[in-house]
């Protein structure tokens, strides 16, 4: 037995099992928490488009007052909060592998934070944002527990054992076991496959730059019909899809945990599902998009694996 930091992990023929902290539950249920706020922020946005009349591919209203200028506050803060997103992620399933309890705590922080952001934006009047801002305090934590989990691993110092976790713990003291299956091998290649999805779309939104002469940096065509047009359906497929992706990536890698087989194949139907959408968004007519719709079906199954592994660690089940 290999006892490394707070993990233990044993290799038995082609399984490696892992120690990990039962309060990492909480670390993924605040990851799936994320998840949703995700989701609440992009529904906002939706019935904010179908109200004013604001029509995909369009990013952000040309309109700087009025109804355009309310649809960009809740189309900013949605992208505002996915900017940052794969930081928080980052800093949430790292850390909480040392501190998980102060971890989740900071996570949630965030969230109410990202919440009370939304909301003061959606009055239309952009400093009312400002009512968010506690949930930098969240990041603050997230960061800390990130760097001192780095500090400690690099042997930069040593620590009392965190809560019931004992460094150097014998096997009885050890708390719930997640077997690293040979399974999880597919979960990895659904997640390089996605890397391909990505680089696959990202080449297509070239191409149009050149066929259509749209240089850099404009992200947006200002035109919105004939080629302006087929070239924001192209590059609204990529960001799209770069929304999804750390949600995504996410939910594959600790729901392919418990269910490796459930998760890689719900994994491989969200890039297939994306690849429909991708093509229907290239024919110029976004309703075609709708086409890959199933694909959203898989982040349900990914969620509920991830929700099982967090009730498992939890000794829910």
């Amino acid at each position: 037995m290999v006892v490394f930091s707070r993990f233990t992990a044993l290799t038995s023929g082609t399984t490696t099992v892992v120690e990990i902290p039962s309060d990492y539950g909480y670390v993924v249920l605040t990851g799936i928490a994320s998840a949703c706020l995700l989701t609440w922020q992009s529904i906002q946005v939706g019935q904010m488009r179908k109200k004013f009349g604001i029509h995909y591919p369009t990013m952000y209203s040309q309109e700087t007052s009025g109804d355009g200028h309310l649809f960009n506050c809740y189309q900013r803060a949605h992208q505002n909060t996915l900017e940052s997103y794969p930081i928080f992620l980052m800093l949430l399933f790292t850390g909480g592998l040392q501190y998980p309890i102060p971890s989740a705590l900071g996570g949630a922080v965030w969230i109410a934070g990202k919440v009370a952001y939304s909301q003061g934006y959606y009055t239309g009047d952009p400093k009312n944002r400002m009512r968010g801002s506690f949930g930098y305090l969240g990041l603050i934590v997230l960061l800390g527990s990130s760097s001192l989990f780095g500090a400690k691993l690099l042997g930069c110092y040593r620590m009392a054992a965190y809560s019931r976790y004992s460094t150097f713990a014998s096997f009885s003291d050890l708390g719930p076991l997640v077997e690293i299956k040979p399974d999880y091998g597919y979960v990895i290649l659904v997640g390089v496959a996605s890397g391909f999805l990505i680089s696959w779309q990202a080449v297509q939104v070239g191409k149009m730059r050149k066929k259509t002469g749209i240089n850099y940096p404009i992200m947006y065509s200002q035109d919105t019909t004939g080629d302006g047009h087929l070239f924001n359906c192209y590059q609204r497929v990529h960001q799209n899809t770069l929304e999804g992706y750390p949600l995504f990536l996410m939910l594959l890698f600790t729901g392919g945990l418990e269910h490796p087989i459930p998760s890689a194949l719900g994994g491989a139907l969200w890039i297939a599902g994306k690849i429909t959408y991708s093509l229907g968004y290239y024919t110029g007519d976004p309703k075609k998009r709708v086409r890959g719709a199933f694909g959203n079906l898989a982040l349900l199954t990914l969620t509920g694996s991830s929700i099982a592994l967090a009730a498992r660690l939890l000794r829910w089940l």
